[in-house]
């Protein structure tokens, strides 16, 4: 059965894509994927990464995915670049769409996987390393130990919510940052030695990532599209020995 593959990319170096997705890349004929436009300027980062692996350029094309708050002209970018898809994919072709980070998590690319279903056409979705797993390199970090809890959250998060988490002996990982960066820093304000911050941008992408625990440096950050937060409570120790 010829599927329509929906592919994880990882956080941004080319060698964490895996082996799966990388092969699904090399077999496909027509690879589908988001691209920005900031003023003039049209980028893709997803585009980079596929380029970066060696995969021939005419295979590689991209649609505009308005980055708005009103998600309709998402929605309708999505609709439209699904219905490409449908069209390549009768003709006989071997179709990816590609993505970054891992195709499960807070990935708004579900609109086109959802309507292509609802067409009668089978896919298939390929997992990859989301970036908050990525970041943990950094300093080799556990994310989560023994009886830890681990809460994932988008960028509308409160500080009022950021307290019962912490209460609760969670470590929180908050993506989307520039959409409540307002109750982050009032948290971090509130508790600035309490607990243990990671903030990351661009993780992976070597000429742009950037790294601190400092959380005076956090506070004088923009909080950019492609940042994320860990918040941890304190260890006095990692495991115990036996």
């Amino acid at each position: 059965m010829n599927l329509i593959h929906f592919v994880s990319l990882g956080p941004g170096k080319p060698d964490l894509v895996t082996l799966r997705v990388l092969h699904l890349l090399q077999e496909a004929d027509f690879i589908l994927c988001p691209a920005t436009k900031m003023g003039s300027k049209t980028g893709s980062r997803a585009k980079t990464v596929i380029s970066d692996l060696g995969i021939e350029e005419e295979k590689i094309h991209t649609f505009v995915l308005p980055m708005s708050p009103d998600r309709s002209y998402a929605k309708e970018a999505y609709t439209n670049a699904a219905e490409t898809i449908i069209a390549e994919y009768r003709t006989g072709k071997k179709i990816v769409v590609a993505a970054e980070g891992d195709i499960s998590i807070y990935a708004s690319i579900h609109y086109m996987m959802n309507y292509i279903q609802k067409k009668g056409i089978a896919i298939q979705q390929e997992c990859g390393i989301p970036s908050f797993i990525a970041a943990t390199e950094t300093e080799n970090f556990p994310l989560i130990l023994l009886e830890e809890r681990l809460a994932v959250v988008p960028g509308n998060v409160s500080t009022e919510e950021l307290e019962q988490y912490m209460q609760t002996h969670h470590t929180v990982v908050i993506m989307k940052l520039s959409r409540c960066k307002e109750a982050v820093k009032e948290f971090i304000r509130t508790y600035p030695h309490q607990y243990v911050y990671r903030y990351s941008e661009n993780v992976s992408v070597e000429e742009r990532f950037y790294f601190t625990t400092s959380p005076e440096d956090i506070l004088e950050k923009d909080f950019p599209y492609f940042s994320i937060l860990t918040i941890a409570p304190k260890r006095t120790l990692l495991l115990e020995e036996d």
